[in-house]
């Protein structure tokens, strides 16, 4: 499901290490792991899709969560979605969606993803309605404080 690569960098530009109370300099690998999810085009462009924290492993593939909110996105014509996910005694995963619309279903989502030909993969186990997205003061989507309000309310979901 995962296209693109982690985005490693290296060069006189990148840090050399840490300073540490204690210890004194621990140096670092030689390349830099950013943390981001990148293609590169033909005309040799690197186009960030995702954060590698912002994926979910279900059924030993890689699904990106930023995919589910754009699949969802589509379906629902809203913006107001916001994929999670937990660990899943069962399938090592699992993906819930979060929307403001309050017609949003899963039924909805599952034939949507039919229609556009997507993996099953990336239907989330739930969609659970909620009044307001919480966002941070950037404007971006607070997937920590969203993260801890669906545990509160579900709180046998695996940490």
């Amino acid at each position: 499901m995962m296209s693109g690569g982690n985005l490693l960098i290296k060069g006189p530009n990148v840090m050399q290490g840490y300073l540490v109370h204690g210890k004194g300099f621990v140096p670092v690998e030689s390349w830099y792991a950013s943390g981001d999810v990148v293609e590169v085009d033909y005309q040799g462009y690197i186009q960030i899709k995702s954060r590698l924290k912002r994926f979910s492993k279900i059924s030993g593939e890689m699904i990106s969560l930023n995919l589910v909110e754009e699949l969802a996105e589509q379906c629902f014509m809203t913006s107001e979605v916001a994929a999670i996910s937990f660990a899943d005694s069962k399938k090592g995963e699992i993906i819930v969606l979060l929307t403001t619309l309050k017609t949003a279903s899963r039924t909805s989502l599952r034939n949507f993803l039919m229609g556009v030909n997507q993996s099953m993969l990336l239907l989330p186990a739930r969609v659970e309605i909620i009044d307001k997205l919480p966002l941070l003061p950037s404007g971006k989507t607070d997937y920590a404080e969203i993260t801890n309000n669906c545990r509160r309310r579900q709180p046998n979901v695996d940490t």
